[in-house]
């Protein structure tokens, strides 16, 4: 499309503040994901090591996001090895996995899980007021973006 001159060159205000890899002439992202290790408080009091074999059938995690080994690899350990090292010695301790964040969620808060490996932050604030018995480490996590494609009025015929 942009070959063929259907598009039009627009530049949006509230992108000014967004870094480079979270735009482009094309799009802007639209949304940020926050993924985090949450935790149910009556299950689990402290962790340090979740690839520790005392958490072998504890731990959930949805099996889409691959946001947790970019993040070990590119930010944490600069390392793809060091990150699928960890991933494998995690996926020893049995991961169940479950389609959608929102399921994830609601075990960890039912006391059907103990920990989650990739929660989305946004959902736990509100249930932590509610006196919900779960906890995130909300300092340390990953995040993803949903681009925005221009369309619309952004397209114009020639």
């Amino acid at each position: 499309m942009r070959d063929q001159k259907l598009l039009l060159d627009v530049a949006l205000p509230e992108a000014k503040d967004y870094s480079a890899d979270m735009k482009g002439a094309d799009r802007i992202a639209s949304n940020l994901q926050f993924i985090v290790v949450a935790w149910n408080t009556n299950l689990v009091k402290q962790f340090d090591d979740l690839a520790d074999p005392v958490w072998k059938g504890k731990l959930i995690a949805e099996p889409r996001d691959v946001e947790l080994l970019v993040g070990l690899a590119k930010h944490k350990f600069k390392s793809d090895e060091r990150a699928i090292a960890l991933l494998r010695r995690i996926a020893a301790n049995q991961v169940e996995f479950h389609k959608g964040h929102s399921e994830l969620t609601e075990l960890l808060t039912a006391g059907q899980a103990a920990i989650c490996l990739t929660c989305y932050a946004h959902q736990y604030p509100g249930r932590i007021k509610k006196g919900a018995p779960i906890r995130s480490a909300a300092e340390s996590g990953t995040a993803e973006s949903a681009p925005k494609v221009f369309q619309g009025s952004d397209i114009r015929c020639t």
